[in-house]
């Protein structure tokens, strides 16, 4: 566990820099407005499945767990506003007073601030917010509550697309990423076919992602499953790529095992960052980064 803080306090020194933060986010949100332009095309048709996977879910379920839902989609949409209204009044300070790298860490802060300050307010009042939201399920007919919440899941599958479409890219980018962040000389190990995992882990990421849909509406269920699913899928991904620059030659399977309670670690921890819009960017990033610090240092030590 020494090492894998130690990896988490390297890397939260080494990302947050203009340089990592501006990369981060100007690819973040060039695939936001590319799924948001998708997502915009196919709307019907994700509308339809959503209702679809909604049939297979017992109403009573629905209208009762899906306050739950509801709360989290309003969660996740009051930190954005907040967001854009604090930024409307500051904006042109920030700009005019600071670089406009600095305006991006800028940036960066008050979703982190606005994050925080709904999460406490929702904490705080969760019990009032929910028996509000069961009371308003209960008021609703079946179509309408079954329209409301298709809606959200649709917008749910195109929050999934980003996060999938991250962790792919910082995958791609990973060997180029790690030399203009450290500085290091990176000679790719071309036996280790790093895009091959990662494909076929987001096919199974997506296939499992489809099947657990329902398990969205169990309450404390649903947050473990996302995470955990979101883990599994940047674990794998996040090792190979870092051992085809490390590692000369094919790590037995036996020897990761030994690393992985902290391979999961750092997995976790970078899971969380997609909680929270925005700061969901850097996730990826920040996960190649810690883990190829770790085992880099592993290597060192001759444990790899």
């Amino acid at each position: 566990m020494k090492h894998v803080l130690h990896a988490l306090l390297f890397t939260f020194k080494e990302i947050l820099t203009v340089k990592v933060i501006r990369l981060s986010l100007s690819i973040g949100f060039v695939v936001t407005l590319v799924w948001g332009f998708v997502g915009y095309l196919y709307w019907s048709k994700l509308i339809a499945f959503s209702s679809y996977i909604l049939e297979l879910i017992p109403f009573s379920m629905l209208e009762s767990n899906g306050a739950l839902v509801l709360s989290i989609f309003f969660w996740f949409i009051l930190i954005l506003v907040t967001f854009a209204i604090i930024f409307a009044f500051l904006g042109n300070f920030i700009a005019g007073k600071t670089s406009k790298n600095m305006a991006n860490i800028y940036a960066l802060l008050i979703i982190a601030a606005s994050a925080v300050f709904w999460t406490i307010i929702w904490i705080n009042k969760s019990t009032y917010i929910h028996t509000e939201l069961v009371k308003l399920m209960s008021w609703l007919p079946f179509k309408t509550l079954d329209e409301g919440i298709s809606f959200i899941l649709g917008i749910y599958v195109v929050y999934m697309a980003i996060v999938m479409s991250m962790i792919l890219i910082a995958s791609l980018m990973n060997g180029y990423f790690i030399k203009s962040v450290l500085n290091d000389k990176i000679v790719k190990n071309r036996e280790i076919k790093t895009i091959q995992y990662t494909l076929r882990d987001m096919v199974i990421f997506l296939v499992a992602s489809i099947l657990v849909v329902p398990l969205l509406f169990v309450p404390l269920l649903n947050v473990i499953i996302q995470i955990g699913l979101w883990s599994w899928l940047m674990k794998d991904t996040f090792v190979y790529d870092n051992l085809s620059l490390l590692s000369e030659t094919v790590v037995s399977k036996e020897q990761l095992k030994q690393h992985r309670g902290a391979f999961w670690s750092i997995s976790i921890f970078c899971a969380l960052f997609n909680l929270i819009p925005i700061i969901n960017f850097i996730g990826p990033f920040f996960g190649e980064l810690a883990v190829y610090r770790y085992i880099e240092e592993q290597k060192q030590q001759q444990k790899i």
